[in-house]
């Protein structure tokens, strides 16, 4: 393999010493008279050797040439040979332009230099050529040495479906690393962020050795629930070499709408339930209560008002009237109703309103069924009420004095046993 790159290395030499008469002999009316690379000039005839180039660098490629002849056709192309199978081909293509005879020409190309390359001289082939496939050429030496510090991100894979996540669910990026570089390195920080959605996570690698690849750890992301659907920036950051290097790349996710989330603008989201909308009420006698609770769904706190729209047959009280709510919080009103004396039997409604500034937010209605008071049997159970009362006290009372009396004639035991006093007849005599 060694062999093969040696010989087809000297065999790119042999063809750019034969370059000239090469150009010569070709019917593209041009004459390469200078070519630069990164700003520096190579010596076409010399055949000088470019030692100052690093893998996973990009190389500019300057072409200075002079016509001398027409032609509406015409295009340059660099391109690094040698490659190991070919797999990766670095080239960077003009488009067609038209050349003048006696004019001369400036054309700049961009390439990529694969990361995957060996430490090796690679062939730069400038070609000049037209739709004919005639050409003119230059073939000159490239000696691509590994960069001291370097890290290449190979692979993102983030999940569920390959980046395409509900809003408000979690988003997981793994991370797969190669170290191109001369170097092992320590602690390369991972940063995946969504800049439009504001978030981001980071972790750290504690080791890549060189020429050595590596996953991260799952890194976790929460896509607000408030997000709006749609196609969104992932950038992926690695940083190494003491935090002095770093390279990145720009990929897409996809969120996609959660059906049950409601934006917080909108009076829905904020979630209101009511124990018991219809209750029994006497008139003219104590009320009863309605609870209402409140969940603010939103991400900020907020700040609710109740009130109650009701007619002339009931009286009202909320507590408390105001309510302060943080993002998921949950607190419980009070509603107290009681009905007036004069109020109608049957199904009364009324309204409780929720309000967040001078937004209406929502109105429950609930219904409340009166009934009259029956005075013959309020006095009955008033007085059967007062019997249980009476024949209660009596009980305790009773209960006492037994109680009392016990504990006194057990303190008289004692003290005739501790003054030698004969005990009462009747009375049995222990001897030990």
């Amino acid at each position: 393999m060694k062999g093969s790159k040696i010989v087809y290395i000297l065999m790119m030499m042999i063809i750019g010493v034969l370059a000239t008469s090469i150009a010569i002999a070709a019917s593209v009316p041009v004459e390469i008279q200078k070519i630069y690379v990164n700003n520096a000039e190579f010596d076409i005839a010399g055949g000088e050797i470019r030692g100052d180039i690093e893998r996973a660098d990009s190389i500019d490629v300057e072409v200075k040439f002079r016509a001398s002849g027409n032609d509406e056709h015409v295009s340059v192309q660099a391109e690094v040979r040698g490659l190991d199978h070919n797999r990766e081909e670095a080239t960077d293509v003009t488009d067609e332009f038209t050349i003048k005879d006696g004019r001369s020409y400036y054309k700049k190309l961009k390439i990529k230099l694969p990361d995957r390359m060996d430490s090796d001289q690679y062939a730069l082939r400038v070609e000049i050529g037209n739709r004919k496939d005639d050409e003119v050429f230059a073939n000159l030496l490239l000696d691509v040495a590994p960069v001291r510090h370097g890290i290449m991100i190979k692979d993102v894979v983030f999940s569920p479906d390959n980046g395409k996540v509900m809003a408000g669910r979690s988003l997981l990026t793994t991370v797969r690393l190669k170290n191109i570089g001369e170097f092992d390195e320590e602690d390369v920080k991972v940063t995946v962020e969504i800049p439009d959605l504001g978030i981001s996570v980071a972790d750290y690698i504690d080791d890549v050795d060189a020429d050595d690849s590596v996953t991260s750890e799952e890194l976790f992301m929460r896509v607000p629930a408030q997000a709006q659907p749609g196609e969104y920036d992932a950038v992926v950051t690695v940083e190494f070499d003491e935090g002095d290097d770093e390279v990145r790349k720009k990929y897409t996710i996809e969120v996609v709408s959660d059906e049950g989330y409601i934006p917080s603008d909108i009076p829905g989201k904020t979630i209101i339930n009511v124990g018991g909308e219809v209750q029994n009420v006497v008139a003219g006698e104590s009320g009863v209560i309605y609870p209402v609770s409140l969940t603010n769904g939103g991400l900020t706190s907020r700040t609710y008002t109740i009130g109650v729209n009701v007619g002339e047959w009931a009286d009202v009280k909320v507590s408390p009237s105001v309510v302060v709510l943080g993002p998921g919080e949950t607190k419980i009103v009070y509603v107290y109703v009681a009905a007036k004396e004069s109020a109608s039997e049957g199904e009364q409604t009324f309204g409780v309103e929720v309000k967040s500034g001078d937004n209406l937010l929502k109105e429950v209605v609930l219904k409340a069924d009166v009934t009259k008071a029956s005075s013959s049997g309020f006095q009955g159970f008033k007085k059967g009420l007062e019997i249980v009362l009476i024949v209660l006290v009596v009980l305790l009372f009773i209960i006492g004095l037994i109680i009392g009396f016990s504990r006194l004639k057990g303190s008289d035991e004692e003290e005739q046993l501790e003054e030698g006093a004969e005990p009462k007849e009747g009375e049995e005599q222990t001897y030990y």
